[in-house]
């Protein structure tokens, strides 16, 4: 089901930068001159054969490439593009920088740590690669892989003059997709970081945005709602691969609705007042996977429950928790919600 080193490789490179041509390099360090073995020129196309990116990248995604081959290089970001002004790259570098800093925080690690992950020999260098996307992608936000992520740039004209789409959506954005390469960092064995199920990688990379949409029981009782002549009426649990969306949900590119109550498994999971595990246990899990062991027999090891009894379970499970006044609030543990 995973795709071998090779694979994976080919896919990182596509978002790689052919010349090491630095614009305003804040490092002193020498860059490489060791030129990438495949040379992707400008306005390549990502790779996309069927499931390839349900176990290369975070979700599956036909999303276009191209950059300029001037990338703004930072301690520990490498900001590519195909039309972002130097001003802008500069502004991502340092909202990457910011949430590298947070995450490491969140996750309970030493940001030191940072040179410790196995990231691609001969070619990331210690640094997490991101391509700020212009417009060739109007329909795709973000997306993350081993060594990076590909996101809207800050000038992408969906972003400009839009109230609907702020600012503070661009940055969490960013942040889950951050999220998403330290979960694969923390995995660290190339061939298992799609070991993780869907539910729990995406529910985990909004929570450690942030981003915990659902805080009442009136939320999930809508939800119940809404999904209950779709099949499997909308349990996240049951979104253990990406084909197990029901195809109308697909269909109707609405698979990002079930994200807030895959985050509220995963914050169930976490918080002292529901399951009472930590974030080292998290950690565990990750390590799990990367030594290859079954998300089913992690779960269980680490969570001290089976998945068929969370997935059984989730509803009455939830139903209890946010009735529990003493749970995570945005309020006091996340800030703003909405």
């Amino acid at each position: 089901m995973y795709l071998a080193f090779s694979h994976l490789f080919i896919l990182i490179l596509l978002v790689a930068c052919a010349q090491d041509t630095a614009v305003d390099n804040q490092t002193t360090e020498q860059e490489t001159s060791k030129r990438d073995p495949f040379e992707p020129q400008f306005g390549d196309g990502f790779p996309y054969d069927g499931e390839k990116l349900i176990y290369t990248a975070s979700w599956p995604s036909n999303w276009v490439v191209g950059h300029d081959g001037k990338p703004y290089i930072s301690d520990r970001v490498k900001i590519y593009s195909n039309y972002a002004s130097t001003n802008v790259r500069k502004q991502i570098a340092e909202a990457a920088e910011s949430t590298i800093d947070s995450i490491f925080k969140f996750i309970e690690m030493d940001k030191s740590n940072f040179y410790s992950f196995q990231f691609h020999p001969d070619y990331t260098a210690g640094r997490i690669h991101i391509h700020a996307d212009h417009n060739e992608n109007p329909n795709s936000w973000g997306l993350a892989y081993r060594d990076g992520i590909l996101i809207k740039s800050l000038e992408a004209p969906v972003y400009v003059n839009n109230p609907i789409f702020p600012r503070e959506r661009w940055d969490l954005i960013l942040n889950h997709e951050l999220y998403h390469v330290f979960e694969f960092l923390l995995i660290a064995n190339p061939l298992y970081q799609q070991g993780n199920s869907v539910w729990m990688r995406e529910g985990g990379a909004n929570y450690g945005a942030k981003h915990n949409k659902t805080q009442t029981l009136k939320a999930l009782q809508d939800w119940q709602t809404l999904m209950a002549d779709i099949p499997g009426q909308g349990n996240p649990i049951a979104i253990q691969v990406w084909n197990d969306f029901p195809a109308v949900i697909i269909g109707d590119k609405r698979t990002g609705e079930y994200y807030e109550f895959f985050e509220l498994g995963v914050r169930y999971l976490l918080d002292p007042v529901g399951l009472g595990k930590t974030m080292t246990d998290l950690k565990q899990h990750y390590t799990n996977l990367g030594n290859g062991m079954s998300f089913a027999n992690s779960f269980q090891s680490v969570f001290g429950i089976s998945i068929s009894y969370y997935q059984a379970n989730y509803f009455d499970l939830m139903t209890a928790y946010l009735q529990n006044p003493d749970r995570q609030m945005g309020s006091s543990r996340y800030g703003k919600t909405d």
